[in-house]
């Protein structure tokens, strides 16, 4: 938990207030951010990258910040994370050959309608066991076959190696709102990077208005260039219009939904149905609750600047 400051945080206006709500969140990951980084993830309508440049290297803010090579970090911040950020970033460029490979590959499947990149690549870093988080997004009623799908090819050809890609979430094309709606998920929708497949980004802005209240900034044109499987898609739908397959979907969800119900019986029922959802339209896998945590982290180290935690910082 960061060292509580002298001086309160309060004592800043709104915008700077948004900028540091930004720069303490990412210290969570020990990430520096860039003055357009600032603005794209600072809560404040209309807060532009020279704008944060200036507030950030200005008297007031710069009680709380420094900058370093052009990053944005806290006077507090120990080690050298921007060397750091630095050295994820080339490790990170090596790792989306294999993941812009892997998302074309997963876009072929049938029924996959879009394949993004999330997690710490997403956000341009990697670490020493990073791997390739997907969010994919299939059509109505074909979710549970696309994920026995990869889960088979995975076992099969690649004999389970998480270190090609992990299928952490799916939803369909037509289900996109999320359910919970935070500060932490909102970052994660707007990093999304996009490999194979539609561009479904500005969808997923019409599916989630809560997500413009939180990070106002932001636009869609960080995704990668899509790639054109459209005919595949059409093929694939004209063909799979039929109650036998809807009912195969149903019936491989109830079968995930056993299995995943027997290998973490030790969880609680609630946290079981968040981590491992099971419904026609969402279904996530993560082993571990990053959510929760980070969002603890975040909202001990607002309170810590004297900072009021807001709706951007609710867990």
């Amino acid at each position: 938990m960061p060292s509580i400051v002298q001086r309160p945080a309060s004592d800043l206006n709104a915008r700077e207030q948004a900028i540091l709500s930004a720069i303490l969140y990412f210290d969570i990951f020990g990430h520096p951010l860039l003055a357009d980084e600032i603005a794209r993830y600072g809560p404040a309508s209309g807060l532009t990258a020279d704008e944060a440049r200036s507030l950030c290297r200005g008297a007031v803010l710069s009680h709380w910040v420094r900058e370093e090579s052009g990053h944005f970090l806290l006077r507090s911040a120990s080690g050298d994370p921007v060397r750091r950020r630095k050295e994820r970033e080339a490790k990170a460029r090596r790792l989306w050959r294999i993941a812009r490979l892997v998302g074309r590959l997963v876009a072929a499947f049938p029924f996959v309608r879009s394949v993004c990149v999330s997690g710490e690549l997403s956000k341009g870093v990697a670490g020493p066991e990073s791997d390739v988080d997907l969010v994919v997004v299939t059509d109505e009623r074909r979710l549970w076959i696309v994920r026995t799908l990869l889960v088979l090819f995975k076992r099969i050809f690649l004999f389970g190696r998480r270190r090609f890609f992990c299928i952490n979430h799916l939803q369909t094309i037509e289900h996109l709102a999320t359910s919970s709606q935070s500060y932490y998920d909102a970052i994660e929708v707007v990093t999304l990077r996009l490999v194979g497949g539609e561009a479904i980004f500005d969808r997923f802005l019409q599916a989630n208005p809560w997500i413009a209240e939180i990070l106002p900034n932001v636009k869609p044109e960080n995704l990668d260039e899509a790639v054109s499987l459209v005919a595949r898609r059409s093929i694939w739908r004209r063909r799979s219009s039929s109650g036998l397959i809807d009912r195969l979907d149903a019936r491989l969800m109830s079968f995930w939904e056993r299995t995943w119900g027997r290998r973490y019986a030790d969880l609680p029922p609630s946290e079981r149905r968040r981590r491992f959802a099971c419904t026609p339209y969402l279904s996530t896998a993560y082993g571990t609750d990053s959510m929760e945590p980070i969002m603890t982290s975040w909202h001990a180290r607002l309170l810590a600047h004297g900072l009021r935690p807001t709706r951007t910082a609710a867990a």
